[in-house]
């Protein structure tokens, strides 16, 4: 599978759609590095993925100890769930590379599921949206 990328203020992959029709498995559409407004020390990621008729965009932002992952899953009558899920890294993480070989476990410190139909929450979904293409955010 080739990947086109577009240059953009900020790196965007888009995947090619036409193999959506022929699997139910989950597809990522497009991913954007660094997405405005989730800066983390080790960097971050938006996601956007397709599984039947629901879309999922991802946010993990990776720190030195743990990472966090924001879920917002959608379809083409709304946002539907969204969750804030932090992971500790063991062994000293990122921090300790050098000492841990890059051998280190991730464990759930805490996990929250976000109400869908709260402003804020729709807010920020309305942003998250922001980050790609208006024909891959709807694509359901």
């Amino acid at each position: 599978m080739q990947t086109k990328i577009c240059a953009m203020m900020f790196s965007l992959i888009i995947y090619p759609t036409t193999c959506l029709a022929l699997s139910k498995q989950l597809h990522t559409l497009a991913a954007v590095n660094h997405p405005n407004g989730y800066d983390a020390p080790e960097g971050s990621i938006a996601i956007l993925k397709r599984k039947k008729n629901i879309c999922t965009i991802s946010i993990t932002l990776y720190g030195e100890t743990g990472k966090i992952i924001y879920l917002w899953h959608f379809n083409a009558s709304g946002l539907k769930q969204a969750q804030r899920t932090e992971y500790n890294y063991t062994d000293g993480g990122l921090t300790m590379l050098p000492e841990n070989q890059g051998q280190f476990l991730e464990y759930v410190r805490s996990n929250q599921k976000l109400n869908p139909h709260a402003q804020e929450v729709q807010s920020e979904f309305k942003k998250v949206r922001g980050f790609f293409p208006n024909q891959l955010v709807n694509c359901i």
